[in-house]
């Protein structure tokens, strides 16, 4: 039924955002995904409540279209852990847009982070709420010195990261970044007096 209902109106978009997914419903949307010959655009799986391996089989169908390699993917609050985060990772030369927040990935998101050194397809990338830490900045920091595609990081609602992580990306030098959004990431105030200074 869900290959049926999405089939008829396939554009070039996928837009399932609060539809319940269980893995049975990811296979058959997974199973469309490799059949459909067009160029997908967009896939909005919005809180959708997916898991670590019902993203796999996503993924692992996304990456066999070989005419989706410039997709904006939306993952975001669904309940993905770090077991995604290698497959993610894996995966981020066929994106231009990817938004994973709002899920519990900071264990392993160094590798996503890792990924992104030399890659030169993702120009977005969304990362709210995903507990990252203070620490975690210091890769984030690594890779948009090496990035230059990059030009849009959401790290909002990660309470964690402060004034401290904060500084790891003031120091970064000669990046492409055009647009770095911060909400809720407890600046303090130094870390605010800093912010003209990226």
């Amino acid at each position: 039924e869900l290959c049926h209902v999405v089939g008829d109106h396939l554009e070039g978009s996928i837009d399932l955002r609060f539809c319940r997914l269980d893995q049975i419903s990811c296979s058959a949307l997974g199973y469309l995904l490799q059949q459909y010959r067009g160029a997908l655009k967009l896939v909005d799986l919005w809180k959708c409540e997916i898991v670590d391996d019902s993203c796999e089989i996503l993924l692992s169908s996304l990456l066999r279209n070989s005419y989706s390699s410039k997709l904006k993917l939306i993952l975001a609050d669904n309940k993905l852990t770090e077991k995604s985060c290698s497959i993610i990772a894996s995966s981020l030369a066929s994106f231009t847009k990817l938004d994973i927040g709002w899920n519990e990935l900071s264990k392993s998101i160094d590798r996503i982070f890792t990924s992104l050194h030399h890659n030169t397809a993702l120009t977005e990338l969304l990362l709210g709420k995903s507990s990252l830490r203070s620490s975690d900045m210091q890769l984030v920091a690594q890779m948009l010195s090496s990035n230059n595609t990059l030009s849009v990081l959401d790290i909002s609602w990660n309470e964690q990261i402060g004034a401290g992580g904060y500084q790891y990306l003031v120091e970064c030098k000669d990046i492409s970044l055009t647009k770095l959004i911060m909400w809720r990431c407890r600046l303090g105030i130094d870390g605010a007096g800093k912010i003209g200074e990226v």
